[in-house]
């Protein structure tokens, strides 16, 4: 049982450690070296690294610029509830990026980003709302940009 209990721990070491490395590879704009570690680590779940491949797919960085590819790595964290991802799966709902445009699509996955405090994504709604006329409901939404970012 102790052998079980340390090998998880170790491998969720290595995960983190690796993703860690492949965000350094990013930062200093090495992405195909990065892609050769986050990848794998995407392909195996971390929603990290599935947000990070979306990016460079969405970007071009390091691989030719693909938005269909990039939405299926958005959608994969996105599911797991990273936030970034939610709000750049939002984004391409209601660009038409690599999916046919989708505005009620694209309203709820801003909540979901705007609900775990994303900036970007409350303020989002506050002008999708506004723009509908729901002055409350925008104000809300505004009110929460504001008070949740002055940490």
């Amino acid at each position: 049982m102790k052998k079980i209990v340390l090998l998880v721990f170790l491998s969720l070491g290595l995960f983190a450690g690796s993703f860690e490395q492949g965000l350094e590879l990013t930062i200093k704009g090495e992405y195909k070296s990065a892609l050769k570690i986050l990848k794998p680590l995407a392909k195996k779940g971390h929603a990290g690294s599935q947000y990070t491949v979306g990016h460079m797919y969405a970007q071009g960085e390091g691989v030719a610029k693909n938005n269909k590819e990039a939405l299926n790595w958005y959608k994969k964290a996105a599911s797991q509830g990273h936030s970034n991802a939610q709000y750049n799966l939002a984004v391409m709902y209601s660009k038409g990026h690599g999916v046919a445009k989708n505005n009620k699509e694209a309203l709820s996955w801003y909540k979901k980003a705007a609900m775990q405090g994303d900036a970007k994504a409350q303020i989002k709604l506050g002008g999708i709302y506004e723009k509908r006329k729901k002055y409350k409901e925008a104000l809300v939404w505004y009110k929460k940009a504001a008070l949740d970012n002055q940490e």
